[in-house]
């Protein structure tokens, strides 16, 4: 998180701008941490237009024409609003390229909590597809490979069975790094193999091969480790062509991603919860919003979020995952903006508030295809249809 209030000074005079902002329909590991204002235990019972005006990356104006993007709707200027934000460059671009893919947001006036009503929104996944936690396997740490009750001894002994060369565990010590930075690590591929399989729960024998629950999970990482995401927002790398991006992935972006995926699709996403430099991800499985009228802007709502996500455990485990144990819950505070006159209301640009500017999603990865043929250790890459035949063996996968 160092260095954001830095990278909002860089960019002053920006962010005091009042642009008019036209809008389109379409247009296209590490540790855990507790969140800013974590709502654990208090989360509710049961919750395009696009900018075309944005600054460059020194922070100047730069003109976009209102039907750039083919075959969007353009609305004609009654559609101009006056808003107190500005989006640069590549801000910009992730937001088209949600609204591209999703549509745009609307939101109905009837889930606006009036004055004296609590109301909220929930959006979730069927409950037998929770994600499952396990540890996250620091690059500095040698778990993965250490001994002959390590992951990656057992999945060569399985795959000798099969007259395989051992690789798997080799590739893993020779790739060790105990000066890795602390948060490095597969929280990624954690995440996505947590999305994507069934959790297993009980030790298994295949092929004369023990499994333990950890053992299988190990595995799943490896094997989606390396897979390729369909991912929306852009990556801050702490450098001076992403400074002044903490907005990125813009709120009403997220919101449209959680309102599709999650509330439609009724599939679980993975975020990097840290719009900084280092990545930390998560899946979100469930998430409940809550709507008021802004008192600052006749055109803007308070958006109250409340993502239910799973978190990485703190050490090698065989329990089953549970909510009690298991769960993240933060809160997300934004802004939304929206056209005048429009029923539902048509969302046209966004900021994130308070804690949340500086604590929200940097991207999204939307996972799809359960197959996987990038993996980075050549073991489980040159042999990745043997180990994903495993995963369908013990029932973390289907044919």
């Amino acid at each position: 998180m160092k260095g954001h209030a830095m990278r909002l000074s860089l960019i002053p005079c920006a962010l005091s701008l009042f642009l008019a902002i036209s809008c389109g329909g379409g247009g296209g590991g590490g540790s855990d941490r507790a969140a800013p204002n974590d709502s654990s235990g208090s989360v509710p019972t049961d919750p395009n237009g696009l900018p075309v005006t944005s600054p460059n990356a020194n922070g100047s104006a730069a003109e976009a024409s209102p039907g750039e993007n083919a075959g969007e709707s353009s609305p004609g200027a009654s559609a101009l609003a006056t808003l107190p934000i500005v989006y640069l460059t590549e801000e910009l671009a992730a937001t088209r390229e949600v609204f591209k893919d999703f549509g745009e947001l609307t939101i109905d006036p009837a889930l606006i909590n009036e004055e004296g009503q609590n109301k909220s929104t929930i959006l979730k996944i069927p409950d037998a597809n929770l994600p499952w936690s396990a540890y996250w396997y620091p690059k500095r740490e040698d778990q993965l490979f250490n001994g002959n009750s390590s992951p990656m001894f057992k999945l060569d002994a399985y795959l000798g069975k099969f007259g395989i060369d051992k690789l798997a565990q080799a590739w893993e010590q020779s790739n060790y790094s105990p000066s890795a930075a602390e948060w490095e690590g597969l929280c990624d591929a954690w995440a996505v193999a947590s999305v994507l399989t069934k959790e297993p729960k009980q030790k298994i024998r295949v092929l004369g091969v023990d499994f333990t629950p950890s053992d299988l999970k190990a595995i799943a990482i490896k094997y989606f480790e390396g897979y390729p995401n369909k991912i929306y927002g852009r990556r801050y790398q702490g450098s001076a062509s992403t400074d002044g991006q903490i907005q990125d992935l813009r709120p009403e972006a997220f919101h449209k991603i959680v309102e599709e995926v999650i509330g439609k699709q009724q599939k679980p996403i993975v975020i990097d919860e840290d719009p900084g430099p280092e990545i930390w991800s998560k899946p979100i499985f469930r998430m409940s919003f809550s709507y008021t009228r802004d008192p600052d802007y006749s055109n803007a709502l308070l958006v109250k979020a409340f993502p239910w996500m799973i978190r990485q455990r703190a050490s090698v485990s065989d329990e089953p995952t549970t909510i009690n144990k298991d769960l993240a819950a933060p809160q997300y505070e934004y802004r939304l903006f929206y056209e005048p006159g429009t029923n539902p209301l048509k969302i046209i640009g966004g900021e994130w508030l308070g804690p949340s500017i500086n604590f929200h999603p940097d991207m999204v990865f939307v996972p799809s295809a359960t197959t996987n043929v990038k993996q980075a250790n050549t073991g489980v890459q040159k042999n990745n249809e043997e180990v994903r035949k495993l995963l369908v063996k013990v029932g973390m996968l289907s044919e």
